[in-house]
């Protein structure tokens, strides 16, 4: 017992047991709330009787294929809230964990103990990051949590094996045991889903074209995730609530042609990463620009670097100005603002050139991932997952459901984004010392997200 304390309490564990009580903080103030809370408590006795597998088969025929997470949120809403304060502060740590653990072992064995921590505490600091609308849609409201947080905590535990195998790192088959039901509640929702299912089929062939063998164990597993997949997407009842979903929330869905779908899907996204989520695309930018100008001495290469901030400076400014009802209407925040429609005009080119400039911010960076990451192997990772936030993000486009979510549906978006993050600085620390620069990126995280925190606190209160 004496030794798992000491496991559990040592220094570069801090940062864990911060974020675990801050968050434990905010949940001890949320209660049950009107609308899906207050149906999911009461359903089971309403109208099944108490039966529980009536239910489950009455969802999964008629309205979802995530039968997994229904069947442990459904009679948790019966149980008292504090175990679910508490199991969902486990899931936020393992969250965060899991981000982490993303990071190469070669890479955490390079760098001090304190700076170990300063990437924990900043992985830590950063989920606090995530925009208020998506934090209270997916970890701090009761349904939310057990059908985005939950699964994307499992779905960075379960790509860890495939992730191991891409650096060639030890992993022990012991903790497929485990391994087993975090796919099974990753695989419950489509996002994490479809990203568990494909990150693992691309990293089997990759290993196949690199080390010329088979990993039986990664594709077992892999076929294991797919049958999941297959069970969540297969589900009648998706195709009947999508026909329920288009009548209350997008009635004109069918008429909308599939190139405006895109666009719409697109710019909901654009607006997401360049207004909602602004200070962490703003980190991450400027995260990659410390490296290059470490790294690189070609003035090409800077300037390069530098389109994604001065973008990102635009968009923070016209929001800065926005809040303070100053007049934005220039042609230098013109070139940005994407529109919603539902209609494309193709006369009307100028409604394509915001999309089409922010499009290509984002897409410039899986390109200076190239640049700032030394080894192919985290070139791969930081690219393939870089991308997947984006494609997660995008499925807006596909399903008139994803509209009823609402910013929700960006959580993953988010969470993969902080992955990403968390490479950079260990390439950055592993390579630098901490300069002015992380010292002053580290207080803007920290204070961005405090006053996110005391916004949390506050609203609950």
């Amino acid at each position: 017992m004496k030794k798992i304390f000491k496991k559990v309490f040592k220094a570069e564990n801090i940062p864990y047991l911060i974020l675990g009580l801050m968050i434990f903080l905010v949940f001890s103030k949320v209660n049950i709330t009107s609308g899906d809370d207050e149906w999911f408590s009461t359903i089971l006795d309403k109208s099944f009787n108490g039966s529980l597998i009536a239910y489950l088969k009455e969802r999964y025929t008629g309205w979802t294929g995530r039968i997994v997470i229904e069947s442990i949120m459904v009679p948790m809403f019966a149980c008292n809230i504090w175990i679910w304060r508490v199991l969902n502060t486990i899931m936020s740590v393992i969250l965060a964990i899991g981000i982490y653990k993303l990071i190469p072992y070669s890479y955490i064995r390079e760098i001090t103990v304190s700076k170990r921590v300063l990437i924990k505490s900043l992985i830590c600091i950063l989920i606090f990051s995530i925009p208020t609308e998506v934090f209270s849609a997916s970890i701090s409201w009761i349904t939310g949590s057990y059908n985005y947080l939950w699964p994307v905590s499992c779905l960075l535990l379960t790509i860890l094996p495939f992730k191991n195998a891409i650096f060639k790192e030890e992993f022990n088959k012991k903790w497929y045991f485990l391994l087993i039901f975090t796919a099974i509640l990753g695989a419950n929702m489509e996002q994490a889903s479809l990203i568990m299912f494909v990150f693992a089929f691309i990293t089997n062939i990759y290993i196949v074209v690199r080390d010329k063998k088979i990993r039986i164990d990664l594709v077992i597993f892999n076929i294991f995730i797919a049958i999941n997949t297959a069970v969540l997407f297969l589900a009648p009842g998706n195709y009947e609530r999508s026909n329920k979903e288009i009548v209350n929330w997008f009635g004109q869905w069918d008429m909308i042609s599939l190139p405006t779908k895109l666009m719409m899907g697109l710019n909901l996204f654009l607006e997401h990463i360049f207004e909602s989520n602004i200070i962490m695309i703003s980190i991450l930018v400027i995260l990659i620009n410390i490296v290059i100008w470490k790294k690189y001495k070609s003035i090409l290469i800077k300037v390069i670097g530098a389109i994604p901030i001065v973008v990102v400076i635009i968009k923070f400014i016209e929001g800065k100005l926005n809040i303070l009802n100053v007049n934005t209407d220039l042609i230098i925040f013109k070139m940005f603002n994407v529109q919603n429609l539902n209609i494309l005009n193709y006369d009307n080119i100028k409604i394509f050139l915001p999309t089409s400039i922010l499009l290509c911010i984002v897409l410039i960076i899986p390109v200076l991932f190239l640049l700032i990451f030394d080894k192919i192997e985290v070139k791969y990772l930081s690219i393939i997952l870089y991308l997947a936030a984006i494609c997660s993000a995008l499925s807006i486009s596909i399903s008139p459901t994803i509209y009823a979510s609402g910013p929700r549906v960006f959580f993953v978006t988010d969470i993969l984004i902080v992955v990403a993050m968390g490479l950079i600085l260990s390439e950055l620390l592993r390579k630098w010392r901490i300069n002015i620069f992380v010292v002053l990126l580290s207080i803007l995280i920290f204070w961005n997200s405090f006053v996110l925190y005391l916004e949390y606190i506050l609203n609950k209160v």
